[in-house]
């Protein structure tokens, strides 16, 4: 059972269930970007995307180890500073990996 307190912040336990279930959820993207870097691997370069993508599995990785212990340390002083730090983590995840994918093929056209 869940029950918010005062600001709409839910209390410790449903802090760690959806935290929790928020990695798990980029967790799973990640294996599943793992299994495509591997299968595409040997495709024409032309359309051979895996560097790309391992690059940006590296970036949310890296984005996740540094973040994690940062929440966990700050969860108790301040929720809204750990609200701020994951919403940040996750911007800067998804801005890379659209830039690392996309930005060499706009170059290429405009270039």
């Amino acid at each position: 059972r869940l029950l918010l307190v005062r600001g709409g912040v839910a209390e410790m336990i449903g802090f760690y269930f959806f935290f929790f279930a928020i990695v798990a959820y980029v967790a799973l993207f990640l294996l599943f970007g793992i299994f495509l870097s591997i299968a595409t691997r040997n495709v024409v370069s032309t359309f051979n995307e895996s560097r790309l993508i391992a690059i940006s599995i590296y970036n949310i990785t890296f984005s996740a180890i540094v973040t994690i212990p940062i929440v966990f340390v700050l969860k108790d002083s301040d929720p809204f500073i750990t609200w701020i730090i994951i919403v940040t983590a996750f911007a800067y995840g998804f801005t890379a990996t659209l830039v690392l994918q996309f930005v060499p093929k706009m170059w290429g056209i405009v270039v």
